[in-house]
């Protein structure tokens, strides 16, 4: 739970556990990171004085599929797509949630990644969804993502 700075840090420092951590003067680490080290080595020593939320509501569910191999195939592309939209829109209804976002990501092979979103009224109807997230793939193919 550090950022890409610290742990290169660390790692600098030939920390790359916990353990190691630990066993440091927190004294190095606040001259190495600031207030962020104090923070690090008390939570790698079980120091923490937040509280704990016992709850709090999930705001999205997703579906994410990689493909084996790279593929153009249209058709196999909106199967999969309708295929992630009806087990998206049954976890929904089971969870008696509706949803107004849709969001269709695609990553291609080079990791360049293309989002669409689209604001809907608020369902769970596979129809639907399946409807506007078709319609953001036609989007995304005209735009030439």
């Amino acid at each position: 739970m550090v950022g890409e700075k610290s742990f290169t840090l660390l790692r600098n420092m030939g920390i790359s556990k916990i353990g190691t951590l630990q066993q440091m003067e927190v004294f190095t680490m606040q001259k190495v990171l600031g207030e962020n080290g104090i923070n690090i080595w008390r939570k790698a020593n079980g120091l923490d004085d937040s509280l704990v939320i016992p709850f709090r509501e999930q705001k999205s569910m997703s579906k994410e599929n990689t493909f084996q191999q790279d593929t153009i195939d249209m058709d196999v592309l909106r199967r999969t797509l309708i295929s992630m939209v009806d087990t998206l829109a049954f976890d929904l209804r089971k969870d008696q949630k509706l949803t107004s976002c849709v969001t269709l990501k695609i990553r291609y092979s080079n990791f360049d990644t293309h989002t669409q979103q689209l604001q809907v009224g608020y369902t769970n109807s596979d129809r639907k969804l399946t409807e506007v997230v078709l319609s953001l793939l036609r989007n995304s193919i005209a735009a030439g993502c």
